[in-house]
């Protein structure tokens, strides 16, 4: 999820989507999943406060590859990427992709200092683009200003961006803007529809191929700094037929109404994920209304019964049909991913363990697969 926190923050357990809402009923009925899991641990790199928010995806020669954020509290995150040369049983570290930075900006003529992030990836293999561009990765590219504190977060002046590789051991394109709100960006973030016209800011993407068309969810915000205005924040579906040179608004996955239905104020940090022919959304649900833990409750598994149409698989009260639930052990986690090649290593997924400070942030690998429910 997208990692906005600073170390006060972080010992009281607040890392936010959208700041960890803050959080109705807890359907006793949920197919909760406790599985056993173990760490993943990346060789060849410093993971300073630990490793966050993972991506993973195969291509056709079989190698796995994640891509990861990694935290250095309280200024920096940024984006890096592992391989598996064994189906997900053990990885390695391969490189960088999007680095923080240290800058400045003018509000209203007062100058901010602080720090350009680049986190939250989501990676991506197009086997039918041109081999330049087969692998692609979505990150969030945000200012936060001193003291790096989440109300200090300038979410609006953000991005999605995307960049493009060969192979994702690099090198990687220059970053371009999918959606924000400079004038480079594909689409503007409040213009694009008419259904955005009150959406701030975007983050947490996550993308899948389908017959050609790439689809890409997001969170969507409605707030300068992502915290706040939680019954106007949702899960958005983009989608482009020409490989991520145009795109096109779809509709909304998730929203409010849909967190609620299972006591919480939002969902966030989807995946978007395929298993045996079926879409699923790996929805992470924040912010609960009841029960004490009010960062990320573990993941949600929903099929997806049409992502042409942005349409997720509901009961006869429009509630959404989960299939699996993956719970964290303590704490907050979740924000988790899947690819059916990932046959040693399964479903992976973040969770925070205070108890193992400085590298609080960690990767967790399950031997479960979607089958499995």
């Amino acid at each position: 999820m997208l990692l906005r926190y600073t170390l006060p923050i972080i010992l009281t357990l607040v890392v936010s989507c959208a700041g960890s809402p803050v959080g109705n009923n807890n359907d006793v009925s949920d197919p909760k999943v406790k599985v056993e899991r173990s760490a993943i641990n990346i060789s060849g790199m410093e993971k300073k406060n630990g490793l966050f928010d993972v991506s993973l995806e195969y291509g056709q020669d079989g190698i796995g590859w994640i891509a990861f954020s990694r935290v250095q509290i309280p200024k920096f995150i940024d984006t890096h990427i592992a391989k598996s040369l064994n189906n997900g049983r053990t990885w390695t570290y391969v490189t960088a992709v999007g680095k923080s930075e240290v800058g400045t900006l003018n509000i209203n003529s007062e100058i901010k200092e602080g720090v350009w992030r680049d986190e939250t990836p989501s990676l991506l293999y197009d086997p039918t683009d041109i081999q330049a561009r087969r692998w692609k990765l979505y990150t969030n590219h945000y200012f936060v200003a001193k003291p790096f504190k989440p109300k200090s977060r300038l979410m609006s002046l953000g991005s999605i961006n995307v960049r493009y590789a060969e192979n994702p051991a690099g090198p990687w394109s220059k970053p371009q803007c999918v959606i924000g709100n400079t004038e480079q960006c594909n689409l503007k973030t409040n213009n694009a529809h008419r259904d955005l016209e009150d959406v701030k800011f975007n983050t947490e993407p996550g993308a899948i191929v389908e017959d050609g068309t790439i689809y890409l969810a997001m969170d969507a915000g409605t707030t300068q700094t992502g915290l706040g205005d939680w019954e106007n924040y949702r899960v958005i579906l983009l989608a482009s037929d020409d490989h991520g040179e145009t795109w096109r608004y779809v509709g909304t996955l998730l929203d409010h109404d849909d967190a609620k239905a299972f006591g919480y104020r939002v969902f966030t940090g989807i995946s978007l994920v395929r298993s045996k022919g079926k879409i699923y959304a790996f929805a992470s649900p924040s912010g609960a209304i009841y029960k004490k833990n009010k960062g990320h409750d573990g993941t949600m598994v929903i099929e997806v019964s049409d992502i042409s149409h942005a349409e997720i698989r509901r009961d006869n009260a429009n509630k959404p049909i989960m299939t699996m639930r993956l719970e964290p052990k303590g704490g907050s986690g979740g924000l988790a991913d899947y690819d059916e090649q990932n046959t040693e290593g399964g479903i992976v997924f973040s969770e925070i363990n205070l108890f193992k400070f400085p590298r609080v942030f960690r990767l967790y690998q399950t031997d479960r697969n979607l089958e499995h429910h």
